[in-house]
């Protein structure tokens, strides 16, 4: 059995919808801080797995062009998340012992 390549014809509106909905997922994904209570950051951990899904649907259809700096940030803002969840962690221990 062959290959055959499979043709898919995405109307152009629909690809800036659903690229200006990734951008808006990562805007609000990185919008946390270290004042951030941990239920915020747990919501945008949430978005920024909603924002991989809809990355990976643009990129496997080759209709995201500039997805290396997109998944840099992506990657970014995963390790923003989990260096502000650290941070909090280590506050909480501080103030159990005193």
């Amino acid at each position: 059995m062959g290959l055959t390549n499979i043709i898919v014809t995405v109307e152009r509106q629909a690809v800036v919808k659903q690229t200006e909905k990734l951008y808006s997922y990562l805007n609000t994904a990185n919008a946390v801080s270290e004042s951030s209570t941990f239920a915020e950051i747990n919501s945008a951990r949430n978005v920024l797995f909603m924002a991989k899904g809809l990355f990976q649907v643009l990129w496997n259809f080759k209709l995201l062009p500039n997805w290396i700096e997109v998944e840099e940030d992506m990657n970014r803002i995963e390790q923003k998340h989990a260096y502000i969840l650290e941070q909090k962690r280590m506050e909480q221990r501080r103030r159990r012992r005193t």
